[in-house]
């Protein structure tokens, strides 16, 4: 495997890395920083750029102080947003349903969006259910209500170390509400008042609850359903304890969760299909004209709408995007330029993925399997992973798989308490079985037409989830399966992440030195 990453080969690297710092900046001081405050520092350094002529090193200095201080005037400008007055006292409002409702214990939950002179505000909302009429269970996404409740700050839990109140402001949330079950009717609301993309995603969610009955049709039931709608539509409601900790403490909690690995096999699955229509008359001019690569895109897109544009499917989307452009243009895809490019452009369009957990862990894989794959891909010979595709294909899983895991365990540990001893067996065991869930998901939707055929793909689809779950729940009752109460403060894990680059660097040197000789 070709290592192409010296830094100096990946100029937006030095963007990326401004950018974020500028943001952290933004954060942190923008009580004390006013947004002018960053704009003029940002011109300065602009003009600095412009007069500096022929002296390279302070134009290229200036030019990243000006690109942190942009990063800093939009991170306060994104924190100044999220502080939004609230009425004080209760207050009569219509509201449209953005989720489907989902019952936990006495109440049902769902995302409301409620009408507002500057638009719409989200409220995370809890309607207590009234146990005699049940009128809560005639309520599904897309639908209006009127109600009266008060609209409250939100607020952490009690006795929990994890800030909930900024998870939702970050989410996009305004407010928290609670709804007595007489204080809520059903009531026609005009969605004129959301975007299009809102209301597009309203209609796609109805249609997503369409395709969980198809699950039901052809047989799965339970947890198995569960997980089969957690990995294609990214839906985790479902999801029992039991089965959420099996997959936690064995290392493939990330399996759950819509991410680059589920859209990089979709990714796979379309381009193969437009491959099969090389002999196609008519479907061969998407090859031909190469048109196939566009068109994949598209669908991906769509398949992030058709699963709620979540932050995480976006991200991965961004990404996929970003490398099929690069690679369309001949340049190198898999490299930190293009991570860099990716980072820039997700970061700009909203600042608040900076803070975003998955963000995070995402692109802490990506570098550290950008990094260091390479490096343990060539602990065996070439000739002889060449000869023997089977090690070439374990090796190339270990050496991902422990690449990706030097990356995410001090954010794992830090968000988690947690890290995983048999991420590698676990790995062994969802890739594939995630590869063999989405095409069997993906022959569901082919053979719409077709219901026996759907009942032989589902009888499958339910041996392989009930597979992984069996595996993963022996896997996580495994002597020593996770480490448990691991809490690093922020500090340990940039040492951590110091170190690791560190570490890189010797080891590329060392192996150039190496190469030369």
């Amino acid at each position: 495997m070709k290592q192409n990453i010296a830094f100096s080969k990946n100029p937006l690297v030095k963007v990326a890395v401004a950018l974020i710092v500028g943001m952290a900046l933004g954060r942190y001081a923008s009580s004390v920083v006013p947004l002018w405050g960053w704009l003029a520092v940002a011109v300065l350094c602009l003009a600095v750029v412009l007069l500096s002529g022929k002296r390279r090193m302070l134009g290229s200095r200036a030019l990243l102080f000006s690109v942190a201080s942009v990063g800093g005037l939009l991170m306060a400008d994104a924190e100044m947003e999220m502080q939004k007055p609230l009425p004080a006292e209760p207050l009569c409002y219509d509201a449209v349903l953005l989720t489907e409702p989902v019952r936990h214990g006495k109440v049902i939950q769902a995302d409301l969006a409620i009408p507002t002179t500057d638009g719409a505000m989200k409220v995370k909302a809890s309607i207590l259910c009234d146990t005699v009429s049940e009128n809560y269970k005639r309520l599904h996404v897309g639908d209006g209500i009127t109600a009266f409740s008060q609209l409250e700050e939100p607020v952490n839990f009690r006795d929990s170390e994890f800030d909930y109140a900024r998870w939702l402001r970050l989410h996009g949330f305004d407010a928290e509400t609670f709804i007595y079950y007489r204080n809520w009717k059903k009531a026609s609301v005009d969605l004129s008042f959301l975007g299009s993309v809102d209301r597009t995603l309203i209609e796609l969610k109805r249609a997503k609850q369409q395709w969980l009955q198809t699950y039901a049709r052809v047989g799965l039931d339970g947890q198995s359903a569960a997980v089969a709608v957690a990995m294609t539509l990214g839906d985790k409601h479902l999801l029992s304890k039991d089965i959420k900790d099996d997959y936690s403490i064995s290392g493939a909690s990330h399996v759950l969760a819509l991410s680059g690995l589920h859209l990089g096999i979709i990714y796979a699955i379309f381009l193969f299909g437009f491959n099969l229509c090389k002999g196609i008359p008519y479907l061969n001019i998407f090859v031909r004209y190469h048109l196939s690569e566009p068109f994949v895109l598209l669908l991906i897109w769509l398949y992030a709408l058709l699963v709620d544009f979540s932050p995480s499917v976006v991200r991965s989307a961004t990404m996929i995007t970003v490398y099929s452009v690069v690679g369309l243009l001949g340049r190198d895809k898999f490299s930190l330029n293009t991570l860099a490019l990716t980072a820039i452009i997700l970061l700009l369009v909203r600042p608040q993925n900076l803070w975003d957990v998955g963000f995070q862990m995402s692109f802490a894989a990506v570098l550290s399997i950008l990094l260091f794959t390479p490096l343990l891909y060539g602990l065996f010979s070439p000739k002889l992973l060449q000869r023997h595709w089977l090690l070439r294909w374990v090796w190339g899983l270990v050496a991902v798989s422990v690449a990706a895991q030097l990356g995410t365990a001090p954010l794992v540990a830090f968000y988690f308490g947690r890290f995983s001893c048999y991420f590698l067996l676990s790995n062994f065991v969802v890739i594939s079985c995630a590869t063999a869930i989405l095409y069997a998901a993906m022959l569901l939707l082919v053979f719409f037409f077709a219901p026996q055929v759907q009942l032989l793909v589902g009888k499958a689809l339910l041996f392989v989830v009930g597979s992984m779950n069996a595996a993963l729940h022996w896997v996580a009752h495994l002597q020593g399966a996770s480490i448990e109460g691991l809490h690093p403060n922020v500090l340990q894990v940039f040492l951590w992440y110091v170190f690791l680059l560190c570490m890189w660097y010797l080891s590329t040197f060392f192996s150039n030195r190496t190469n030369l000789k």
